[in-house]
């Protein structure tokens, strides 16, 4: 076999050193790391998709039943504050207090909406597309904005179970944990129809981001509990539809691959 280990820096090649005795067997490691992370990444990429409407569709509707609030125009245009809340589908550019409460934060003295971020990152998609592209210079829409929505954005929307704690919360901790509890309780409980509990919710969508960032970063999945993981994200999908969880345990090839584990 090509010694491609060479062109590896060492702290990423070092794992494989370390769990096998030769170097052809940390090379057969590491491919077989290479392919159980495309296995999993196409359950995460399904189960993503799935937790994306699920919560689109019902924040949709409970953000538009929801009263229009002029926005502060004693902000700069350019603070998400500035924008009405409330009373529009478009949920992620006018946000109900419930939900701006979630996807606001502070970047030193400027308060940031998670809509911007997601925003940019679509218009800039936008301007790549080449003119045989369907939809060259279409404008950006809700749905272009809610592809380009961090994972980690979506878990804010659920109950943190690090906030469930007879311990004292700060303010911002406590606007957080009621605005999320709120919100399962009006809407997101309806994403979830087959999981009661809001916090084993969130905690499978939790497992699913950490998973989803080691392969985005081609780390290696050796430390982890593979059948644990993907496990999570089966049963996450579940909870929006055991039919659908199904399909996807079906369509997984993940511990079949981990089976071959040289």
């Amino acid at each position: 076999m090509f010694n491609f280990e060479k062109y590896i820096a060492d702290a990423r090649f070092a794992p494989y050193q370390a769990s096998r005795a030769t170097l052809r067997q940390q090379q057969e490691l590491y491919l077989w790391n290479i392919e159980l992370s495309q296995e999993m990444n196409k359950v995460i990429s399904h189960a993503e998709i799935f937790l994306r409407e699920a919560i689109d569709q019902q924040l949709r509707r409970w953000n538009s039943a929801q009263p229009r609030v002029s926005g502060n125009k004693k902000v700069a245009k350019y603070d998400p504050r500035y924008r009405d809340q409330g009373g529009s589908e478009e949920w992620l550019k006018y946000p109900s207090r419930k939900i701006s409460n979630l996807i606001f934060s502070k970047r030193g003295k400027q308060i940031v909406s998670e809509y911007d971020s997601a925003f940019k990152r679509a218009y800039k998609d936008l301007g790549s597309r080449v003119l045989s592209h369907p939809r060259y210079q279409a404008k950006v829409t809700h749905d272009d904005v809610l592809a380009h929505v961090t994972l980690g954005a979506w878990r804010k929307l659920l109950p943190d179970g690090r906030l469930k704690t007879s311990a004292p919360l700060k303010p911002h901790q406590v606007r957080t944990k009621n605005s999320q509890l709120d919100l399962w309780g009006q809407a997101l409980c309806r994403a979830f129809p087959y999981e009661n509990n809001p916090y084993v919710v969130s905690y499978r969508v939790t497992q699913m981001h950490v998973v989803r960032n080691r392969v985005a970063h081609h780390e290696s999945l050796l430390n982890m509990n593979v059948g644990q993981v993907h496990r999570a994200m089966i049963r996450l999908v579940r909870a929006i539809n055991p039919d659908l969880g199904s399909w996807l345990a079906n369509e997984s090839q993940v511990m079949e691959c981990w089976k071959r584990c040289p």
